[in-house]
């Protein structure tokens, strides 16, 4: 399945996938800071889920800002889901620098390939300004030219 435009589409991939690589991630820190440490066990107890509820709104958000741009065609909205996710990128990037588990480092590899995927269909779509997205003819190409419905054999010409 090619995607063109269809940012609405992407953006709820995005929700979908990276919020279900994060529920096992978030028991992870849980289990792991409660193994040996019983000061920082009730803070990660609280603090991961609400963070995990934060990331799930924000690319919530980023979902509806999706719809709405291939929905209405929007070019403004095209613009501000295209900065959202190059917004988006670094935190992604630097994740998958810093941090040691490979869930995580997965979770923040798919997180950017997803940003620079959406950035660039919001791109197209805001390109495109309410129009169609079509591939720019090369030279190579040729118009296409209307077929004759009588074989050459038996025209009259």
């Amino acid at each position: 399945m090619r995607l063109k435009y269809e940012t609405g589409v992407a953006t709820l991939i995005q929700l979908i996938v990276l919020e279900l690589l994060a529920i096992p991630i978030v028991f992870v820190e849980i289990i792991s800071n409660c193994h040996g440490q019983s000061t920082q066990c009730s803070t990660n107890v609280f603090l991961s889920p609400v963070v995990f509820l934060l990331k799930a709104g924000l690319y919530g958000a980023l979902a509806f800002v999706g719809y709405l741009a291939q929905d209405h065609r929007s070019h403004r909205l095209s613009w501000l889901l295209l900065l959202s996710e190059l917004c988006l990128l670094p935190f992604s990037l630097f994740n998958l620098l810093h941090d040691t588990n490979y869930l995580t480092r997965l979770t923040s590899i798919l997180g950017a390939i997803f940003a620079v995927w959406i950035a660039l269909l919001a791109f197209r779509l805001a390109r495109s300004k309410g129009g169609r997205i079509v591939k720019h003819a090369t030279a190579a190409q040729r118009p296409r030219q209307r077929r004759r419905s009588t074989p050459p054999s038996l025209r009259d010409d």
